[in-house]
């Protein structure tokens, strides 16, 4: 028996419901095996602490499958990654709403990286997630303040400051409130609003009496919805992550806990380095205050530093169901002729974006990291390529609508694709991508892979084309792959 087979097996072990052959082999493997005797005493930790509390626990209404859920989600011990470092993107048209349109997606993008990533959590904090548990609905406020250093292109602003506030209710979704500095000394307003029964995502800006509407798909709206369903999800990269105890301290007057991460991880599709303290209510065990602080590097040329406070955490709040939906003016216009269609984050649609990119820009992307993706975007535009001068050619004489919507169009599926990259990293599926070393003319080398179930993994060539390998197959394959400058 392997750890693999040993974890899947550790909660049913607990429970008594393995059977004998299945017994025997698991605790043959834990005599000899340091790292599942440790996962064993976690677990059986953390299942008499639920135990020696279940009146606590009735009384939120913990059941036994969110009690399963807890322990099952300790079974993913795979290897973290460090994603990519980002880059700032350009502006890529020259109408001023389109240009805040896209950026105002790129930071919505940013916004709802670090407010909505899933993942799984540590055990070590495994009470502070039951009480969270509890939340109907929560609310709370995030600042960011974003400094960008080099070469930024004309009218963009060194310093953006962006100021939120987030309502989350599982039964009716999530509102958003932004407002955050744009281009050309612009500021924007922006309301979002998730509907995942509904299917739909709605952004809009009062200032500029502009909307745009989203169509999810049944994945993403399932996910959304399941995100929404728990408040948790804030919280669990975090947890997921290496951190540290920091001690205790006071945050207006209440005293506090602190946890501390580094790990590159948590950062997910954003890259870069991070360093996150999340600062627990030492009586309530529920989040009081989460600083971040992370340093983006893009290269010789340009950088990124973020600086951010999650705050005034309100937890069960009353809610108001009118406050779901949004109210649409009649002066308003849609900044998209229809409704901009999410695709779905899959391996086909990850290889119908890089397919995309490639058609565009004459090769694959460096990286997968959100932001330097979409800095791409500029090239994508300036290049020469047929689909380019394609797409150039067919957005002459359209109106500002029409325009914005083929731009969205053109989007989609490549961000699909930096999505599918960021949820492998988040659920530890050990990704890597090999954009930066590996051109479209060497179609026998892997382009990208993560890991399936089984040990096995799934390659993407060069040529687009993708199957299933044995972990020998691909130190076999990764082994040709041309070396990197820096090495």
């Amino acid at each position: 028996m392997n750890c693999t087979q040993c974890n899947d097996l550790l909660f049913d072990y607990i429970e008594g419901l393995i059977n004998d052959q299945d017994k025997h082999a698991l605790k043959a493997h834990i005599r000899t095996c340091d790292t599942c005797q440790s996962l064993l005493k976690d677990l059986q930790a953390l299942q008499t602490r639920l135990t020696e509390h279940g009146q606590n626990l009735a009384q939120i209404e913990l059941e036994i499958p969110v009690l399963g859920a807890i322990v099952r989600r300790q079974k993913q011990q795979l290897k973290a990654i460090t994603p990519p470092s980002p880059q700032l993107r350009r502006p890529i048209m020259k109408s001023p709403i389109t240009k805040l349109a896209i950026a105002a997606m790129v930071i919505m993008g940013c916004v709802l990286g670090i407010t909505m990533w899933s993942g799984t959590q540590s055990i070590a904090l495994a009470d502070v997630l039951t009480r969270m548990e509890q939340a109907r609905a929560y609310l709370y406020k995030m600042n960011m303040t974003i400094t960008q250093t080099g070469d930024l292109p004309a009218g963009y602003p060194p310093t953006q400051e962006v100021e939120s506030t987030i309502l989350i209710a599982p039964e009716y979704g999530m509102k958003m409130t932004m407002k955050m500095g744009m281009i050309a000394n612009q500021t924007m307003v922006q309301e979002q609003y998730l509907q995942p029964q509904n299917k739909r995502m709605l952004m809009i800006m009062p200032d500029q009496k502009k909307y745009m509407e989203m169509e999810l798909t049944d994945q993403l709206a399932d996910q959304y919805k399941k995100q929404n369903n728990d408040p948790r999800m804030m919280i669990e990269t975090f947890l997921n992550c290496d951190y540290e105890k920091i001690g205790r301290s006071k945050i207006t007057g209440i005293q506090v806990e602190g946890f501390r991460t580094t790990d590159p991880s948590f950062s997910g599709a954003l890259g870069g380095k991070t360093n996150i303290t999340l600062w627990v209510d030492s009586r309530t065990r529920l989040p009081v205050q989460m600083d971040m602080d992370m340093d983006m590097s893009m290269g010789a040329e340009r950088t990124m530093h973020i600086k951010g406070i999650m705050t005034d955490f309100q937890w069960d709040v009353p809610v108001d169901t009118s406050v779901f939906e949004p109210v649409i003016p009649d002066d308003y216009t849609s900044l998209a002729s229809s409704p901009i269609k999410m695709p779905e984050m899959t391996e086909e649609t990850a290889i119908v974006g890089l397919k995309q990119y490639l058609d565009y820009a004459g090769q694959y992307p460096e990286d997968l990291s959100l932001m330097r993706v979409m800095s791409g975007m500029g090239k994508l535009m300036d290049s020469n390529t047929p689909a380019s001068k394609a797409l150039k050619q067919s957005i002459k004489g359209l109106n500002q609508n029409d325009m914005t919507k083929a731009m969205m169009d053109m989007m989609m599926p490549i961000q699909a694709t930096v999505g599918f990259y960021a949820r492998l990293a988040q659920e530890k599926k050990d990704p890597a991508y090999y954009g930066d070393i590996v051109t479209p003319d060497q179609p026998d080398l892997i382009l990208m892979r993560w890991q399936i179930e089984d040990g096995q993994y799934r390659v993407i060539f060069s040529d687009l084309t993708a199957e299933t390998v044995t972990p020998q197959q691909l130190t076999e394959l990764e082994s040709v792959l041309p070396q990197k400058e820096s090495e």
